[in-house]
């Protein structure tokens, strides 16, 4: 919006551009002058390679005196690097990496990805429909071991997980076996599927077999068959 004022014919605008668009599976976000913050493609949609980004409807303070106006937009390729992946554990880099080499990679067949940035939004769509989400440990605050709290988020979710017949998990132990050492510790989180997530315990089991240094996204948490 910008400061400006907006006019009926720009909400409806923006909103034709968002309904035609989100449900493509060509887009991973978009952004518009008319919204404060990006769009997010929502979850019960495919996510694609490209961002958009637009101006609905420019020029339409002028439409009273019947002046031209038009939509501007471009395309771009979306940035593979969109959480703090840099900073990720290789055993988490190297399940993300395998996931997203899709048919060509050693797991021979392709994945979805998506980022709601609301643990229980995901949590319920892992109860409904299976997949993972990963909010792994990281190195970029030595004394933050994780980002997540154990009492308040991690713990609670783990159980209902595992109640589920899933798995919880820091991606070295078991979420339940975790005995909390302070009030507001915080912690990895690894939850979902029993097979993905006994897959990133056994990654970290052979760190050796990592692949370090290679680009990866972070954007999205959430992968599912």
């Amino acid at each position: 919006m910008q400061g400006e004022t907006q006019k009926k014919l720009d909400v409806l605008s923006n909103e034709l551009f968002m309904q035609r668009t989100e449900w493509s599976g060509h887009l991973a976000g978009m952004a518009s002058e008319e919204m404060d913050l990006p769009y997010q493609i929502p979850a019960q949609y495919p996510r694609g390679p490209y961002l958009l980004v637009f101006d609905p409807l420019d020029g339409s303070s002028n439409i009273d005196v019947n002046v031209s106006v038009g939509s501007i937009f471009s395309v771009l390729r979306a940035p593979k690097e969109v959480i703090n992946s840099r900073f990720w554990e290789a055993p988490a880099k190297r399940y993300v990496d395998e996931c997203l080499a899709g048919k060509t990679g050693v797991r021979g067949k392709d994945f979805n990805m998506r980022w709601i940035a609301s643990m229980v939004a995901e949590a319920h769509c892992i109860l409904m429909r299976g997949g993972v989400f990963m909010y792994p440990r990281d190195t970029k605050d030595p004394l933050k071991p994780g980002r997540l709290r154990l009492l308040y988020e991690a713990n609670p979710v783990g159980m209902l997980m595992e109640q589920a017949g899933g798995r919880a998990s820091t991606g070295r132990e078991p979420m339940m076996d975790m005995v909390p050492t302070s009030l507001h510790q915080r912690i990895g989180l690894v939850f979902g599927s029993k097979n993905e997530v006994e897959r990133i315990e056994r990654y970290h089991r052979e760190p050796a077999q990592a692949k370090e240094g290679e680009p990866l996204f972070a954007s999205r948490s959430l992968f599912r068959d």
